[in-house]
């Protein structure tokens, strides 16, 4: 499984229908985390409480994100938001009873929280485009010409 997300800065708002707070895309002080892939999301979604409460207090929706990153990378320009979201589950996780309760539940979920950890320390910064797609150097073509070689000593 693989535990990719992306972060979008959020404001809390209050949904009129329900009456109950809930996230907008947008500007604000709150982060909403999507995993890249519905397998990912709908195991967590369906993970022990423990886990679901840890990934949902650092800002998880378990909604789906819509972006092309490749597996491993994260967008370069989001470095400082990913670098507070990591010090948050530095936080979440000094919880002890927390802490213990998640590697207890950890074996019995298909929400893998060890690997999920691993995911987001060792995933790599990629520079996008202004279309938000991957940006690729473009090697120059090699020249048509043939290269002269020089002699080989004997």
């Amino acid at each position: 499984m693989l535990y990719d997300f992306d972060i979008w800065e959020a404001s809390l708002t209050w949904d009129e229908t329900t009456s109950e707070p809930c996230h907008r895309e947008g500007r604000g002080a709150l982060p909403v985390v999507r995993f890249r892939y519905q397998e990912t999301a709908d195991a967590a979604a369906n993970a022990p409480a423990p886990i679901r409460m840890f990934l949902e207090s650092i800002g998880f929706d378990f909604q789906v994100s819509a972006c092309s990153i490749p597996d491993g990378y994260f967008d370069e320009q989001l470095d400082q938001a990913r670098l507070a979201l990591i010090d948050r589950m530095t936080e979440a996780l000094s919880n002890r009873a927390l802490r213990k309760a998640i590697e207890r539940k950890n074996d019995r979920s298909g929400f893998d929280h060890r690997a999920f950890m691993t995911s987001v320390i060792t995933a790599k910064p990629i520079k996008l485009d202004d279309d938000g797609n991957v940006f690729r150097v473009v090697p120059k073509r090699p020249s048509l010409t043939l290269r002269r070689r020089r002699p080989r000593p004997v």
